[in-house]
């Protein structure tokens, strides 16, 4: 199979706890289907200084934040290369959820495999978080693993588009 003939996984990652139960879940994808597994972090364009901002965040700190962030998906990817999976590394800046479905998009994915904290009241108040936003628009399936705040995993699937 050429490289425009594989098959994409994507996996948003947080560098949380939910990453590494993502990360083993489209591990098995990625085995069942020899599909490429692109790991991808967005940085929230929330930490860029604008000039209108009286109270601007530490200068530099989204450059410092994707630099580990780089680190940190390369040692991940260095694992993955090891146990005979092809996989990439994406860093992007803005909204989590826009970023998410611009890759998806750019890199014509198959599937979007995500890992998320189970949300307390206050989180659903608040509005949609950036899983529900995925899982709404994206144009691909997505599978959500939700880690639940007592460790356990329950396993719940998203949208398939049609």
């Amino acid at each position: 199979m050429s490289g425009a003939d594989m098959r994409r996984i994507l996996v948003p990652v947080d560098l949380s706890g939910c990453t590494s139960l993502a990360l083993r879940r489209a591990k098995e994808f990625a085995r069942q289907f020899n599909a490429v597994i692109d790991l991808l972090h967005v940085v929230p364009s929330a930490l860029n200084t604008s000039r209108h901002d009286p109270n601007p965040p530490v200068a530099g700190l989204a450059g410092v934040l994707k630099k580990e962030a780089r680190r940190e998906l390369s040692k991940l990817v260095a694992n993955l290369w090891e146990e005979d999976l092809m996989a990439t590394v994406v860093v992007r800046e803005g909204q989590p959820h826009d970023v998410i479905l611009k890759e998806a998009r750019s890199l014509n994915a198959d599937l979007i495999v995500m890992g998320a904290y189970e949300q307390n009241w206050l989180s659903r108040l608040l509005g949609k978080s950036t899983v529900e936003r995925v899982v709404q628009s994206a144009r691909c399936p997505v599978i959500v693993f939700r880690a639940a705040a007592n460790g356990a995993h329950l396993n719940i699937a998203g949208r398939i588009p049609a």
